[in-house]
């Protein structure tokens, strides 16, 4: 069994900036449409891909406040 959880973050985007290189692993950016990302269902890593979209379209929305830790989780080990 495979389970797969994934958080989606939304925000605005600041102006192109062609000399920034993209991370190391990224091959490309690509722009699509909803019907687009739709239609390449079968290519996303995982079916929350496009459930994420959907449900941003749909407009759920969460605090950010509902996603923490305990700073345990980051302090560097003893």
């Amino acid at each position: 069994d495979i389970t797969y959880l994934r958080f989606a973050y939304g925000g605005e985007l600041g102006a192109f900036d062609p000399g920034r290189s993209l991370d190391t692993g990224i091959v490309r950016t690509l722009w699509m449409t909803p019907d687009e990302v739709r239609a390449s269902a079968d290519r996303h890593r995982s079916p929350l891909v496009l459930r994420c979209i959907e449900d941003h379209l749909a407009g759920q929305r969460y605090p950010m406040q509902l996603v923490s830790t305990d700073t345990s989780v980051t302090r560097p080990a003893t």
